[in-house]
Parts: structure tokens; sequence; C-alpha cells
């Protein structure tokens, strides 16, 4: 009888110990995300970093968006991206993302905004700055499309991102159509 008292006092001492183990990581995890919830009401974290989403798996998403665009699925690419910026806004590469579907989904003004979004988060994205030059280019606003498109070129001076070589090709054609002009308008003073 002595040894089921000591065995059944061994058993009932271990499940308080893993019951209180299992309290324990039960209240690390509420206080974590207690502090997550804390940081993202003060503005100090993303929706992302509240739900505990890795860049990893953040990126995996935008994957996808990049994917939709590629197949020419516009209107699923810009769920993709839109959610993406709403839970992670901070991130630039995901602003450049949505810049790409509202450009290529017709949406210029709002791709313009996005572009502006990824350069105030990392001005040195090359991509962002000759993309919103091109929108420029469109729109005829010819002064801004110039200067995103000099930046474009001045931020990868050996043209190893295809962007840049984009904007080039756009600032020469740009180049060409005002030295015909102004050929133009000397022989129409003539």
């Amino acid at each position: 009888m002595a040894k089921e008292k000591k065995q059944s006092g061994k058993s009932s001492g271990a499940a308080p110990a893993a019951t209180k183990s299992k309290e324990g990581a039960k209240a690390d995890r509420t206080a974590e995300l207690i502090k997550r919830a804390e940081a993202f009401l003060d503005g100090k974290a993303t929706v992302a970093e509240l739900m505990g989403l890795t860049m990893e798996q953040v990126y995996s998403l935008a994957h996808v968006g990049h994917n939709l665009l590629q197949e020419g699925n516009f209107d699923d690419a810009l769920k993709v991206c839109r959610a993406l910026v709403s839970i992670n806004p901070k991130d630039p590469y995901l602003h450049l993302l949505l810049g790409s579907a509202l450009q290529q989904s017709g949406k210029k003004d709002d791709a313009i905004k996005s572009y502006t979004a990824a350069i105030e988060g990392d001005p040195g994205l090359v991509e962002a700055y000759a993309n919103r030059g091109e929108i420029y280019v469109e729109k005829g606003e010819i002064k801004r499309a110039i200067a995103d498109l000099q930046k474009a070129a001045e931020l990868d001076p050996k043209d190893q991102n295809p962007s840049t070589l984009r904007a080039r090709a756009i600032l020469a054609v740009i180049i060409q159509k005002a030295e015909e002009q102004a050929q133009a308008g000397k022989k129409g003073k003539k």
C-alpha cells in the first residue's frame, strides 16, 4: 500500500506540473497577443504583426498576387494586393505591387498614389520611379515624367534593373520628340 501511495503521489504531482506548464504557455501567448494588440492600437504595428504573420507568409501571398498579374487576372490581383497593403501598409514592395496591379488595370491615379507610397517607404525603389514616370508620360505630365525617369536612371547607373532600361528608353523618346518639336518650330518661324 505504501508503494501505491507513493506512485499515486507521483502521478498526482506530475499532472499539476503539466497543467502549470500548459497554463504558463497559455499565459505567455496571451501576454504576447496583448503586447501585439497594444502595439497595433498605438500605431506601432501592422495588422500582419498583430496576426503574427511572418514576412515569409506575407511575401508568399505577394507572389500569388504577382502571378495573377502575370496571368492577366487583374481583378483578383487587385484584391490580393489591396489585402496585402491593408495588413502591412509599411512595406514599400507591397505598395509597388499594388501600383503595378492598378496601373495594369488602367487605374492610373491610384497607381501613382501607390508608387508614391512605395517611394516614401524606400526612396531607392527604381521600379516605382520608372512606373510612375511612365504614367506621367501617358497623362501628358512631361516634367514630372522626366524627373521620375531621370531618378530611376540615377539610382541604377549600371542599368542592372530592367526598369532602368525602360526609363532610359522613355527618356530618349521624350528627348527625341522635344528635338523634333524644336526643329519644327524653327522651320515654322522662317
